[in-house]
């Protein structure tokens, strides 16, 4: 990874310096194991957004569809090109690029880059139900289709699209490298797609067209280099395996898989009964299930954890407990809003347990999202945002707190401040009901904005 990583920086022309997000990739041995997280034989690898920070989970060896190196290579050039540009990319190009690198080869000296995706073959051989978009389509694409064949051909696609752009002139053919430069930054000041298209390549979307149906017919070159040994030191450590059993059942429940979590956490607390951060989450998940006897479980294990008030502070040692409990009480008290009531002695529970994780780990976006949720309060609204600010500030790149801001402030009737937070949210978001709120509230505030300007003259 840290190989792909140096010659994903070479190709991009990006400088190496230290990674400053939260990326996380969980690489499984076990394919078993790996595939109780997605219920599908057919997945090699994901891409998740959590609130503390980008994830991936591949396996190892899958023979199936894209590879699991495949998905690793793909989403990280997404974080990449999130995390070291102020750019907004379209679509076409933010998944043909990280496609065109995804299909990278490593040798023990060499790396190959731009080689034919075996998992995108079939839309060019006439094996998918679709062939490629053309070229106006791909540039302003129907981001609300939900059928898979279109989005498979739509990868597809922009990796060929791509491909032409980056590598095209390694074939005797026109390199438009500058051209795409200049029309990447035009739309990320808002130019029209296919018109700003035709300004600055100089010809239309359907001739480039013709032009990639040529390519498409030819020989496809990709890249090759010399990929020196990575030699800076790699920090290892060997974790216990109830703690290793905690790490998964954590993201089992991130991913909504509650029983599997719960699973997880039985084998870690055999091996450590106590284990506050453990049992915390146990009854997190038994007062999710909402039946009377569980609610009393949950209820038993919080009052057995032998922490009292969230005032003695020094009785919690780990975030990871605290968290757990604002959640638990936040749980309680949502169920109370949704009624129109509120009850401030668990608001204050929340937010104090909420406090003390974020003092045991100032970096956990997820203790600040407790807290701002217990802070929230249409009266006052200041406390919140400030938390949510605060947030932004550990995790620029999350589609999460980009989402929550925006929505927080379009809520407030502050769409002009929404708009930077809105915006991103609709670059990264796939389709769905987020991106069309975003995309709506985005189009109200131009409305507004054309509204005062008319008002002026």
């Amino acid at each position: 990874m840290e190989r792909f990583r140096a010659a994903g920086l070479m190709f991009t022309g990006l400088p190496d310096q230290a990674e400053d997000r939260r990326l996380q990739i969980f690489h499984f041995n076990s394919r078993s194991e790996f595939q109780q997280f997605t219920g599908d034989r057919k997945v090699a690898g994901f891409y998740k957004e959590t609130w503390d920070g980008p994830l991936i989970f591949s396996q190892k060896g899958s023979s199936r569809c894209i590879s699991g190196n495949g998905v690793m290579f793909h989403e990280y050039i997404h974080h990449l090109m999130r995390s070291r540009s102020g750019m907004t990319y379209p679509m076409w190009y933010a998944e043909g690029f990280a496609e065109l690198l995804a299909s990278a080869t490593l040798t023990d000296d060499r790396i190959s880059l731009g080689l034919v995706p075996e998992w995108r073959r079939p839309v060019f051989d006439g094996r998918a139900f679709r062939g490629p978009l053309a070229v106006p389509e791909l540039l302003d694409p129907d981001v609300e289709n939900d059928r898979s064949h279109y989005w498979n051909s739509f990868y597809a696609s922009a990796w060929l699209f791509t491909h032409y752009l980056q590598l095209g002139d390694l074939s005797d053919n026109p390199s438009y490298r500058e051209q795409n430069q200049n029309y990447l930054l035009a739309l990320h000041s808002g130019a029209a797609p296919i018109a700003a298209f035709e300004q600055h390549f100089g010809l239309s979307a359907e001739d480039m067209e013709s032009e990639l149906k040529k390519y498409r017919r030819g020989r496809i070159r990709g890249a090759s280099f010399a990929s020196p040994p990575y030699d800076k030191p790699i920090a290892h450590r060997k974790i216990p395996d109830y703690e290793r059993l905690y790490i998964l059942a954590d993201k089992a429940f991130e991913f909504g898989k509650e029983e599997l979590s719960r699973k997880y956490l039985a084998k870690a607390l055999k091996q450590k009964p106590d284990w506050r951060p453990a049992l915390s989450l146990v009854a997190l998940l038994d007062h999710h299930v909402g039946t009377p006897e569980s609610l009393n479980s949950a209820k038993s294990i919080v009052a057995n954890l032998g922490i009292g008030s969230p005032a003695a502070p020094e009785n919690i040692s780990d975030y990871r407990t605290a968290m757990h409990l604002s959640h638990y009480y936040m749980d309680q008290l949502d169920t109370l809003r949704e009624g129109g009531h509120n009850d401030q002695g668990l608001q204050d529970w929340a937010a104090s347990y909420a406090e003390i994780a974020i003092s045991l780990n100032p970096e956990s976006v997820d203790a600040h999202r407790h807290l701002w949720r217990a802070q929230e309060n249409t009266q006052a609204p200041v406390d919140a945002l400030k938390t949510m600010m605060n947030a932004f500030q550990l995790n620029p790149d999350g589609l999460f707190i980009n989402k929550e801001i925006g929505f927080y402030l379009a809520d407030l009737q502050r769409l002009d401040l929404a708009a930077p937070f809105l915006q991103r949210v609709l670059a990264w978001s796939h389709p769905g009901r987020d991106r069309t709120r975003a995309k709506n509230l985005l189009a109200r505030l131009s409305e507004q904005d054309g509204e005062l300007t008319a008002s002026d003259h």
